[in-house]
């Protein structure tokens, strides 16, 4: 079993980025800060649950080789497609 954690949020600030950055290093643990944006679009790319896992694998991938204000921006800037948002019966 592979075990991650995110933090959702409104906006994700630097600090905050640096101090996941910092637990993900001392622990070797999958986890990393996201926006609610950044969440609808991991579940609108991720058509299962195993999809969902490596894509969010991505996430902490860019956390860990990003600079934490590269980082901020990138998933503060994201916004997903306008499909992410419409329900299909």
């Amino acid at each position: 079993i592979e075990y991650r954690a995110m933090m959702i949020a409104p906006y994700v600030h630097p600090d905050v980025a640096d101090f996941f950055k910092y637990k993900i290093s001392q622990l070797k643990v999958n986890i990393a800060p996201i926006n609610i944006d950044r969440m609808v679009g991991l579940v609108d790319d991720s058509n299962e649950v195993k999809t969902l896992g490596s894509n969010f694998d991505k996430i902490v991938d860019e956390l860990i080789h990003l600079d934490e204000n590269e980082y901020s921006d990138k998933i503060n800037k994201f916004i997903p497609t306008e499909a992410s948002y419409t329900v299909s019966q």
